[in-house]
């Protein structure tokens, strides 16, 4: 083993510069498309635009908190709107960066005495599978969660300086990554047998703190996403095997390029594979039961496998699940691969430090191959842009900003998306809402330009019924021909067509239109 060298806080800066660039390396589109992705736009920015900070700060969304988010959006708000997308993506990156590279801090010595291996252990993490989220403020959170774990590792801060950052990581862990919850009994135990005055406070606090978020979220329940569908006890043990063998102990090991090969010639490999790594770690968890190792190991798995049965609990997918060869949705997998990768070489290190260098050097080596060599199938959130830039629209915004939220002024801005649903909505008064029984005409700001013809920003369109007042929601288009007006709402004019299928179109949307039956959503080009 290399010799223990004095922490140098230049060399830690450097280290987490590498991880920067390697992680921004990893995700290019994330700053270099310039767009939003998922819930940073629709979401976080749009709240930010949209309402003053002391209530976009703490609007619960999908039923939690989500303070790190809210607040970096906020922060970076007074950015040019252009550049703000490229901004949420480059903080994302520093936080990922700073919670793998807090490993190599002096403190985790105590689980892995080696500060190469340790050195080893970032760069594996950086290479680590299942990060949908990698770099964006909606996947913030696994990442602060991961962090709160490692504070629970280790001995906490005697420093002044130090201890105020682990109180800091621990109130932004407690209310904006839900997956802490699970944490809750073990933060009450260490309240119970802590000696030390600032352990016991410190454990104190994030039990009291876990338990108002847990009451909160079960008090904000019904904003959260429902299940897609009910699922029964048969469902259950397959999905856990996806979920667990294959998603968590297989791919979380040796990486998706691997496992996709795999699974597609025998599945079962894959799961006896994460079997096999199960029996391994729980063999050492109590070889080591009575050392810092052992309750270390003991710590990561407990705290990964719980954090995974929680999403399982809070996804909509599980009879899905169960049909699968190997698990989508492995955002709620981060953690989890996290923990698992850092506990199981604090096992190896455990077993082989009396042994030959080399063999650590090549048991590395091997799994660093493995997960870099999956990469390339790694799936992530963001994407290339096809048809909406968010760059294009920002004239648009700056026109809104100026025309309806400074002359205060009820209205609603729908900004085009690639993905439907992702689209920003931009509001002033709390946006404008226009009902179907108000007709489409005043919905659309038409107006009347020959018997029984209208214009508007939508093209030409007649009533269907031959005199207007007999009902003034149905209306044959001059492109998609007979449709019903069912409402105007964020930003967006709803229609339903013979076939039951929805349409929605918006003014900066124009000519696209998207249509949308059960699940399929498809853009309809002019």
């Amino acid at each position: 083993m290399s010799a223990l060298a004095e922490y140098r806080p230049w060399k830690h800066a450097l280290l987490w510069l590498g991880v920067f660039l390697f992680l921004a390396w990893r995700v290019p589109l994330v700053w270099q498309s310039g767009q939003f992705t998922g819930e940073d736009g629709w979401v976080f920015f749009a709240e930010a635009f949209n309402s003053p900070w002391h209530e976009s700060i703490f609007v619960p969304f999908a039923g939690y908190l989500r303070l790190d988010a809210r607040l970096v959006a906020e922060l970076l708000s007074g950015l040019p709107l252009a550049a703000q997308p490229v901004a949420y993506g480059l903080v994302g990156l520093g936080v990922n960066a700073l919670a793998f590279s807090a490993v190599y801090l002096p403190v985790f010595r105590s689980f892995v005495l080696s500060d190469t291996l340790r050195l080893g252990i970032v760069a594996l993490l950086a290479l680590a599978p299942n990060a949908e989220n990698l770099g964006l403020l909606t996947g913030l959170h696994w990442y602060l969660a991961f962090a709160f774990v490692l504070c629970l590792l280790v001995p906490l801060p005697q420093q002044t300086l130090a201890r105020a950052g682990v109180c800091l990581l621990m109130f932004f862990a407690v209310w904006s990554a839900p997956s802490t919850l699970v944490l809750g009994p073990l933060l009450a135990y260490r309240t119970w047998r802590a000696t030390e005055r600032f352990d016991r406070i410190w454990n104190l606090a994030a039990t009291v703190q876990l338990g108002l978020a847990a009451l909160l979220a079960y008090g904000f329940r019904d904003t959260a996403g429902e299940r897609a569908g009910e699922f029964g006890l048969s469902d259950l043990p397959p999905a856990l095997e996806v979920l667990f063998l294959r998603g968590w102990l297989g791919v979380g090991l040796v990486g998706q390029g691997v496992a996709e090969v795999v699974v597609l010639r025998a599945p079962g490999l894959v799961s006896i594979w994460g079997f096999l790594v199960l029996v391994s770690l729980a063999w050492g968890i109590w070889r080591y039961r009575r050392d810092d190792v052992g309750r270390g190991l003991a710590l990561l798995l407990g705290a990964g496998g719980l954090m995974a049965l929680l999403s399982l609990g809070r996804t909509a997918y599980v009879p899905e699940l169960a049909a699968l060869d190997l698990p989508r949705h492995v955002r709620y997998l981060t953690v989890p691969s996290l923990l698992l990768l850092l506990g199981l070489w604090g096992l190896v290190f455990q077993l082989c430090r009396s042994e030959s260098r080399r063999l650590m050097i090549g048991l590395w080596s091997v799994q660093a191959g493995l997960l870099a060599v999956g990469l390339p199938g790694n799936q992530h959130w963001s994407r290339p842009v096809e048809n909406f830039a968010w760059g294009d629209y920002v004239e648009a915004v700056v026109d809104f900003k100026a025309r309806q939220i400074d002359r205060g002024e009820a209205a609603s801005l729908y900004i085009p998306s690639d993905v439907p649903y992702w689209g920003v909505v931009l509001q002033s008064q709390g946006g404008q809402v226009v009902s179907p029984d108000k007709g489409v005409v005043p919905a659309l700001g038409a107006t009347a330009v020959g018997d029984e013809v209208f214009q508007s920003w939508l093209g030409r369109f007649r009533f269907a019924s031959v005199r207007n007042q007999d009902n003034p929601v149905r209306i044959y288009h001059e492109r998609l021909g007979d449709l019903t007006y069912t409402g105007s709402e964020s930003g967006r004019v709803w229609f339903v067509d013979s076939q039951g299928a929805q349409w929605f179109t918006a003014p900066l949307l124009q000519p696209y239109w998207w249509r949308i039956q059960d699940l399929d959503m498809r853009l309809v080009q002019p």
